[in-house]
């Protein structure tokens, strides 16, 4: 949340919200013809080694999820 700059609204003004962003993939689902999909953020912290090659995501029709691994963790 952020302060009105202009003085309009009294108060904190609400933050804007993230565009979804649509991936196009197959849904995992077999009955599912869906060919679109959200990417769900993840909340985990980044030290977790879990975290960063785990993408969930969420089928924009049937709302079924799904994880993919991508890669590994490296820490340096």
């Amino acid at each position: 949340m952020s302060f009105d700059p202009k003085g309009t609204a009294p108060g904190l003004t609400p933050a804007p919200e993230k565009p979804v962003k649509i991936l196009h993939m197959k849904c995992r689902k077999e009955d599912c013809r869906s060919m679109q999909a959200t990417e769900v953020s993840s909340s985990s912290p980044v030290e977790n080694a879990g975290a960063p090659h785990l993408r969930i995501y969420r089928c924009v029709e049937c709302g079924s999820t799904w994880n993919a691994a991508v890669g590994g963790f490296v820490n340096l």
